[in-house]
């Protein structure tokens, strides 16, 4: 579930929200909020500050709030608004912008760990060059850098190919032709081999062949576990288990990560350790979730 709009709404009326680990957002009414504010895209240019604070915990009556506008029971609220967190969260950690909508975007400055807010929004994308002062927050992308060395290359070998298939189809069609080789006479006298020394053959022992140093090809590929859900509530995990039809690939247990007790769904995966890059981005896609990869022994 996206938390978006419960936050722009209780930060209007309420002028302060806090969010655990991230910290507070303030309004002082500097800029008036439309009345139908879910139908428009607004974002306050002005009126908005942010106070990072990482220890912080999310304010009991925003939980409230949430218990009083979503018709859901309390614990699958909060579990929706941990992952909802968790997922914010990863996305900062891997230098991505995040942008709640109707209340600003969030970077995080990868120096120092801190989180900073900028008015408006932006594409999550990853920050390819940032710099950074007190006042505002700005992200520059570096241009394109063509690379001569390998466009040379690459006609070079188009020409190449060019040539060669020129002077293949030039000898298929018989418009260039070998020269015949010229034919010697044979020779018609023999001549004696004379030697005062007996000729003896050796026998041919060949050595065995050493089974030590013969390659074997190796398997590489290694076991992992594509977990897309660690949640402290068992009942929200068992609920998804049963969401997925049929279940018999996806895998429950409980394990302690960051030192809370987690109940997890995943599904083991062999893949090559090049390729995890790639198989994470596929099924972050696939369960529309971030995806935590763990190695199996």
């Amino acid at each position: 579930m996206k938390f978006d709009k419960f936050i722009a709404h209780y930060l209007y009326s309420q002028k302060e929200i806090s969010i655990a680990s991230i910290g507070t957002f303030l309004f002082d009414n500097q800029e008036a909020v439309p009345v139908d504010v879910d139908k428009t895209n607004f974002f306050p240019t002005a009126g908005i500050s942010f106070q990072w604070d990482k220890s912080i915990a999310t304010s009991p009556a925003f939980e409230d709030y949430l218990f009083s506008s979503i018709k859901r029971p309390s614990t699958v609220i909060l579990a929706d608004f941990e992952d909802y967190l968790l997922q914010l969260k990863s996305f900062l950690g891997s230098g991505k912008s995040v942008t709640i909508q109707g209340v600003g975007t969030l970077h995080k400055v990868n120096q120092t760990g801190e989180i900073i807010f900028s008015h408006g929004g932006v594409s999550n994308e990853k920050i390819s060059f940032v710099t950074y002062d007190s006042e505002k927050y700005v992200t520059v992308k570096k241009p394109p850098v063509i690379n001569k060395k390998k466009v040379r290359i690459f006609f070079g070998s188009a020409l190449a190919v060019c040539m060669i298939a020129a002077i293949v189809w030039a000898f298929k069609t018989g418009r260039i032709k070998f020269p015949e080789p010229k034919k010697e006479p044979l020779a018609t006298t023999k001549k004696e081999i004379v030697t005062d020394t007996p000729i003896t053959v050796q026998p041919f022992n060949p050595k065995p062949q050493d089974t030590s140093k013969v390659m074997v090809p190796v398997n590489d590929t290694v076991r992992y576990r594509m977990i897309f859900l660690a949640t402290k509530y068992r009942e929200k995990a068992l609920k998804r288990l049963t969401e997925f039809i049929p279940a018999d690939k996806i895998q429950y247990d409980s394990a302690v990560m960051k030192d809370t007790l987690r109940y997890r769904l995943f599904i083991y995966k062999k893949a090559l350790a090049t390729d995890t890059t790639r198989l994470k981005i596929d099924f972050e896609k696939l369960f529309k979730h971030y995806i935590i990869l763990e190695k199996t022994e």
